[in-house]
């Protein structure tokens, strides 16, 4: 009971718990400031932010749950839980990589604005230089 407690309730649990209030907070800001100023910029969308710690969530919670469900029964995780579990906590960085890549919503339709400038400011100069090479 008292590694349950130690390791995953207070050493587990509570800093979830503190990192979502704290990138909750940080939502709350991006909301207010998202009036039209953020429309342009990476963070347009300021739900973003809480899928950081949802993922933290994901990665963390099946290890809490198998430690009480089996602590409490007096077994030990069969090895498939196991195997589940140790992937899960240690794909945290990697699915953080993935919510930064793909979840980046906004910015794709500024790089394309930008791709479509450079494209038209390429061809206005093919142009100028086409019309001063003809005689």
């Amino acid at each position: 009971m008292m590694y349950f407690l130690t390791f995953d309730i207070i050493g587990t649990l509570a800093p979830i718990i503190i990192t979502f209030s704290l990138y909750f907070q940080v939502y709350k800001v991006l909301r207010i400031e998202d009036d039209g100023e953020m429309r342009n910029k990476a963070l347009s969308n300021p739900r973003r932010v809480l899928n950081y710690s949802f993922i933290q969530f994901i990665c963390f919670f099946p290890g809490i749950l198998a430690d009480g469900v089996f602590m409490f029964q007096g077994k030990i995780a069969p090895f498939e839980i196991a195997v589940i579990i140790s992937i899960t906590r240690r794909s945290w960085g990697f699915l953080n990589l993935l919510a930064y890549w793909f979840l980046r919503i906004g910015e794709e339709e500024n790089n394309n604005l930008h791709f479509d400038e450079e494209n038209h400011n390429k061809s206005e100069y093919k142009n100028m230089v086409n019309e001063d090479i003809t005689f």
